[in-house]
């Protein structure tokens, strides 16, 4: 059905199915989707590595901050991306941190940003429910239990806003 042209003149496979335009849209659409997963990845590990070596002093500790001495592996902006990330989430930092490098390597892997809308909700709907698991946590726990997060394993959003409605 083909002629058979000299192999520098052989259509590949997308020229034989796609028009040019469509061609171009669809490695727009391709690099778009690759980009944005080595960013999520990217992400993922600096908040990793931010939270795998917080410490509380890093950001309390003035004179230390002034002196440019954070104890985090990423530096003062990690150590304050990690307090944040902490206070607000506790135990779902890492859960955040986690969906962050899962989400990146899947767009990378299958090259395209189609499902990741409902995907995205469903972890966000995981990471509220962790937040509430680990408040609830806070309730039961020891003073001495809940000493690594600033404001308690649920952080701020299960501790202060999930938790109380449901207990």
């Amino acid at each position: 059905p083909f002629p058979i042209l000299p192999y520098s003149n052989a259509p590949n496979f997308h020229s034989l199915y796609l028009p040019e335009d469509a061609m171009e849209n669809e490695r727009a659409k391709e690099t778009t989707a690759i980009v944005t997963g080595l960013g999520l990845t990217g992400l993922a590990l600096f908040c990793g590595l931010s939270l795998y070596s917080h410490q509380p002093a890093d950001v309390m500790d003035y004179e230390g901050v002034r002196a440019g001495s954070a104890g985090n592996f990423c530096g003062l902006v990690g150590a304050t991306v990690a307090h944040h990330l902490l206070c607000l989430y506790g135990v779902g930092a890492w859960v955040l941190t986690t969906g962050l490098l899962v989400f990146g390597v899947m767009i990378c892997a299958a090259r395209t940003l189609t499902g990741m809308f409902l995907r995205g909700a469903g972890a966000i709907l995981l990471i509220a429910l962790v937040c509430a698991w680990a408040g609830t946590l806070s309730l039961h726990a020891p003073a001495s239990a809940t000493t690594g997060y600033p404001a308690g394993p649920g952080g701020i959003l299960g501790g202060r806003y999930l938790t109380p409605p449901l207990v």
